[in-house]
C-alpha cells in the first residue's frame, strides 16, 4: 500500500507539472464532483444512525465523527477520487472527453455505493449494515477508496500512449489486449474457485462462468468493430478490475486464516475488494453509455444488463438455497396470552440472533408450541447442536440489580443491551484477556442512579445477576470472625470488591443478605420465616454445620443449599459467587443529581475464546425473562439443493 501511494503520487505529480492552465477548472470540477457525493455518503449514514441500532457512544462523539469526515475525510477523497477523475479528460488531450471524465468522475462512487450496500445484504454478518458499517467506512472508504484512486491516476498516464494514441492493430495494443483477456480468464477461473470452496453445486459454477464469459465475448465481439470510446472502456474496465486480484485474493484467505474480530475485518475489506473490482468493471461501460449515442451501443448494454441480472439472480438464490436450514419446535409450559406471546417471540429472535443464527423466522402453531426456523452462520454454530443447549439458553435469564451501598440504582427492567459488535469489547491484557458488556439505562433508572449515587464518589457500584432474594446465609462462629476481620476481598476477574468493608458488611450491607451463625442464632429463622424468607445458604462444610441439619431446616418449611469456599479459590471468588457479584467498578465521579444513561459489566477471560463466551453468557443472563419457558419437541435439520429434506425428531 505505502509503494502504490509513493508511487502513484510521483506520476500523478510528473504528469500534473506538464498540464496547461485548465488543470484548476479541471481540479476544481473533480474536487466539487466528488465532494457532493461524499456529502450524500454522509447524509446516507446520518439516516442510518437515526434508523438503525449504531452504537454512538453519544450525540457529542456522533457531531465529532461527522465534524471529522467534513473536514478531513471528504476533502482527501475528493483529491484521490474526483480529480484524478477529471484529469482523465485532460490527459488523452481531447476536449470532447472531459464529459466523459466528468461522467466517469460521477458514476464510479454512485455505482460502488451501491454495489457495497447490495454486497452487505449479500454477504452480512451480524449486523453488518449497522456495527459493521462504522468497520467499513473505516477500512473500505479511507483504504481502498484512497487506494484505488491513486491507482486511477498511476494507470491512466501510463497506459496514455499505448490506449489513446497508437492505432489498436499495432503490437502493443495487441500486447495489453490479449493481457486483459488473460486477467479476465483469471477472473473467472477465481470465480469458479470461490464459488466451488463455498460447495456450490457444479451447475451453479458453470451457468454462473458461462454468463460472465458470454457477458465479456459480447463485449470484446462489439470493441473490435467499434469506436475507440468503448474499446478505452473495455480495456479500462477490465484492467483496473484485473488490478484487485491480489489483494482479493490476499483478504480472502486472511479472512480463513484469522478469526473473530480480525477475520471480520478481513471479511470487510475482501467484500470491499470485490466491490471495488466489479465497480471498476462496470463504470467505464455505463459511462460510455451515458456520453455515446444511445442507438449505437443499445444492443450490447441491454445484453450485458440483461446477463449481470441473471447472474444477480443466480447468486441470491443459491444463498438462499445452499443454507443449512435447522427447525425446532418449542413447546410451551403455559398458554400465553397475544402480548405475551409476542414478548416470548422477540426474546426468542434477539436469543438466537446473539448467538449467531441468521434468518430466523417464527411463527405461531397450534397446542401452544412455535416453530422456529434458522440458518447457521457458520459451521461452527451448528456442529454438534444439541436440543438440551437450546432449552437450556432458552430458558436462561437472571435477575439484574445495580446497587451503591445495598440502595438498588437500576432494576433489570430498566436495561437494554447492544448485541452488536459494537456492545462489547475485549481488549488484550497480561495473561489473559479483559473483556466488557455495555449497558444503557432507560430514563427512570438513569435519573434514580443519579440520585442514588449523589454524594458516593469512590464508592463501588455493585452490579447482581440472580441475588439471592428471600435468603438468609448460615455460617459458623469462626468463619464469621474470619469474614468480619477481612477487609480485602481479592478476586480472579473483578479485583479487590471490599472497598474498605468486611466481607460481612459486603453481604449484610451491599448485598442485602442477612447472616445467621450457627447454634448462636438459630432461633432467628422463625423471625425470617414469617418475613417472607425460604432459602437458607449454608456457607459452611459438614465438619461445622452437620449434614442432618439441613432436614431439620426443611421441615419447618426452608428450602437449602450448600456453597462452600474450595481450596482453590479466594474469599473473593466464594462470596461473589454466593451473593451473585458480577462487578464493582468504582463510581468514578460525583453524579449531583443528574441521570447517567450507561453502565457496563467487565472481567478477566484467559483466551480469546473464553471472553467471547463469558460476553455471550454476561448477554443472555441480561436479557429480560421469557413470559413461558420453552420445551424442545422437534428438531431437524436440512441442507437443499433444492429440495432435499432430512429430518429427526427428538
Amino acid at each position: 500500500m505505502p509503494a502504490i501511494n509513493i508511487i502513484g503520487t510521483f506520476i500523478t505529480g510528473y504528469r500534473v507539472s506538464k498540464v496547461n492552465s485548465d488543470l484548476k477548472n479541471i481540479a476544481v470540477s473533480g474536487f466539487i464532483t466528488y465532494f457532493l457525493i461524499s456529502i450524500i455518503d454522509i447524509i446516507v449514514y446520518i439516516l442510518e444512525v437515526l434508523t438503525t441500532d449504531i452504537f454512538v457512544p453519544s450525540p457529542l462523539a456522533s457531531i465529532i465523527i461527522l465534524f471529522i469526515q467534513i473536514i478531513f475525510i471528504v476533502p482527501i477523497f475528493s483529491l484521490f477520487y474526483g480529480i484524478p477523475a477529471a484529469l482523465f479528460g485532460h490527459f488523452i488531450r481531447r476536449r470532447e472527453n472531459l464529459k466523459l471524465a466528468a461522467a466517469g468522475g460521477l458514476i464510479f462512487p454512485l455505482i460502488f455505493i451501491i454495489i457495497t450496500i447490495l454486497s452487505a445484504l449479500l454477504f452480512h454478518e451480524r449486523n453488518f449494515l449497522s456495527a459493521g458499517n462504522i468497520l467499513n467506512i473505516i477500512f473500505s472508504k479511507i483504504f481502498i477508496v484512497a487506494a484505488a484512486g491513486i491507482v486511477f491516476s498511476s494507470v491512466f498516464p501510463l497506459f496514455e500512449k499505448a490506449i489513446f494514441k497508437v492505432k489498436y492493430q499495432n503490437k502493443i495494443s495487441k500486447i495489453i489486449f490479449f493481457g486483459i483477456a488473460i486477467s479476465s480468464l483469471i477472473s473467472l477461473v477465481f470465480i469458479a474457485g470461490i464459488l466451488l470452496i463455498f460447495n456450490t453445486p457444479p451447475f451453479v459454477v458453470l451457468f454462473s462462468c458461462a454468463i460472465l464469459f458470454s457477458c465479456l465475448y459480447l463485449v470484446i465481439l462489439k470493441t473490435w468493430k467499434n469506436p475507440d470510446t468503448l474499446k478505452i472502456a473495455l480495456l479500462l474496465g477490465c484492467g483496473l478490475a484485473s488490478f484487485k486480484l491480489i489483494p482479493i485474493s490476499i483478504s480472502f484467505f486472511m479472512n480463513y486464516l484469522f478469526d473473530g474480530y480480525l477475520g471480520m475485518i478481513f471479511f470487510i475489506i475482501y467484500i470491499g475488494q470485490i466491490n471495488m473490482a466489479v465497480a471498476l468493471l462496470i463504470s467505464p461501460l455505463i459511462v460510455v453509455l451515458v456520453t455515446t449515442k444511445f442507438r449505437e451501443n443499445l444492443p450490447l448494454f441491454v445484453a450485458a444488463i440483461i446477463c449481470l441480472l441473471i447472474i444477480l439472480l443466480v447468486s441470491f438464490t443459491y444463498i438462499e438455497m445452499s443454507k443449512e436450514k435447522t427447525e425446532l419446535i418449542f413447546e410451551l409450559n403455559k398458554s400465553l396470552n397475544p402480548a405475551e406471546m409476542k414478548i416470548e417471540k422477540e426474546i426468542i429472535l434477539k436469543k438466537f440472533n446473539i448467538l449467531g443464527f441468521d434468518d430466523v423466522k417464527i411463527s405461531e402453531q397450534e397446542d401452544n408450541k412455535l416453530a422456529v426456523e434458522f440458518s447457521c452462520r457458520s459451521e461452527s454454530n451448528c456442529n454438534n447442536l444439541q436440543e438440551y443447549e437450546i432449552e437450556t439458553v432458552m430458558n436462561l435469564n437472571g435477575n439484574f440489580e445495580e446497587r451503591i451501598d445495598g440502595v438498588v440504582a437500576v432494576y433489570g427492567d430498566e436495561i437494554s443491551i447492544d448485541y452488536s459488535y459494537m456492545g462489547s469489547v475485549i481488549s488484550k491484557a497480561a495473561n489473559g484477556h479483559n473483556w466488557r458488556v455495555v449497558i444503557k439505562h432507560n430514563e427512570d433508572a438513569a435519573c434514580r442512579f443519579g440520585e442514588v449515587a449523589t454524594g458516593k464518589k469512590g464508592r463501588p457500584v455493585d452490579t447482581f445477576i440472580d441475588r439471592p432474594e428471600n435468603t438468609v446465609i448460615m455460617i459458623s462462629q469462626d468463619t464469621y470472625e474470619i469474614l468480619n476481620d477481612m477487609r480485602s476481598l481479592n478476586t480472579k476477574n473483578r479485583g479487590d470488591v471490599a472497598f474498605g468493608d468486611s466481607a460481612i458488611e459486603l453481604i449484610e450491607n451491599r448485598a442485602k443478605i442477612p447472616i445467621i451463625i450457627y447454634d448462636a442464632e438459630l432461633n432467628k429463622l422463625e423471625e425470617y420465616k414469617e418475613k417472607g424468607f425460604s432459602y437458607i445458604i449454608i456457607a459452611d462444610d459438614e465438619q461445622k454445620i452437620p449434614g442432618e441439619i439441613k432436614n431439620k431446616f426443611e421441615n419447618i418449611g426452608f428450602q437449602t443449599t450448600r456453597i462452600t469456599k474450595s481450596d482453590n479459590e479466594t474469599y473473593g471468588d466464594w462470596i461473589c459467587e454466593m451473593i451473585g457479584l458480577k462487578n464493582a467498578p468504582t463510581l468514578q465521579f460525583d453524579p449531583r443529581n443528574t441521570c447517567s444513561y450507561e453502565a457496563s459489566i467487565s472481567g478477566f477471560s484467559g483466551t480469546l475464546d473464553e471472553a467471547k463466551e463469558d460476553i455471550l453468557k454476561t448477554q443472555l443472563m441480561l436479557m429480560p425473562k421469557m413470559p413461558a419457558s420453552v420445551k424442545v419437541s422437534q428438531f431437524y435439520t436440512s441442507k437443499e439443493y433444492p429440495s432435499q429434506h432430512n429430518s429427526h425428531q427428538s
